[in-house]
């Protein structure tokens, strides 16, 4: 159901964000009201079932801000940013995708969690439920035909929709499906350790916050 596929540049590492092609107009948290978590900052390793490479990504601090992360690929130019922040229970990230002339923009959300400190699990949005609970008018968004697939953008304002997504974790979000990233191993472990040692301390502790309000 949810199969991350994203659809512009950083296409090889960032396939993983992008569920099932439901665009979100706007980012859960903005950037002033993200915060860094520490524990996405590093390398990280995708393995698509059947490959024998890896798909590498690296997140980090976004320079010039202490509220946003960034993501990029050791195999191409550019970055994207990362927006985290915790709504009840849950951490939720959000990413832009933008067309080169920046006349196209669309985040893509997703529920995380981490099973180890070396593993991070990526939920996306049930596709079906999302389409669902848009054409029943629960949360505002279009639902269009193009080529026989159905293109769903999520509309509505990201306080009310943080808030609804907390409120019905379990049926917004594709649990059957995870996606799972592993962190990459350094061939030099000491240097590692010193360059995850930096990263915490330059990074924003993460915070909660205990919902959104509507």
């Amino acid at each position: 159901m949810s199969a991350f596929v994203w659809p512009s540049s950083l296409a090889a590492v960032l396939a993983i964000f992008s569920s099932g092609c439901v665009e979100v107009s706007q980012p859960l948290s903005s950037e002033k009201d993200s915060v860094v978590d520490t524990r996405l900052i590093g390398t990280w390793d995708y393995t698509e079932d059947g490959k024998a490479t890896p798909e590498r990504f690296v997140v980090g601090r976004k320079a010039g801000s202490t509220t946003i992360m960034e993501l990029t690929s050791p195999n191409e130019e550019g970055s994207t940013p990362v927006h985290t922040k915790q709504f009840g229970k849950h951490n939720y990230l959000s990413v832009l995708d933008e067309s080169e002339d920046g006349k196209s923009k669309a985040w893509y959300v997703a529920a995380y969690d981490f099973p180890d400190k070396n593993t991070v699990r990526l939920l996306g949005l049930n596709n079906d439920k999302i389409k669902e609970l848009i054409k029943n008018k629960k949360i505002a968004g279009t639902v269009t035909q193009k080529d026989f697939v159905d293109e769903i953008r999520i509309t509505e304002e990201p306080a009310k929709l943080a808030d609804f997504l907390e409120k019905n974790f379990q049926a917004c979000f594709d649990h059957e499906e995870p996606t799972v990233f592993k962190r990459a191993q350094a061939a030099n472990p000491k240097a590692k350790a010193t360059a995850d040692k930096k990263a915490a301390t330059d990074a924003t502790p993460a915070k909660s916050d205990k919902g959104a309000k509507k």
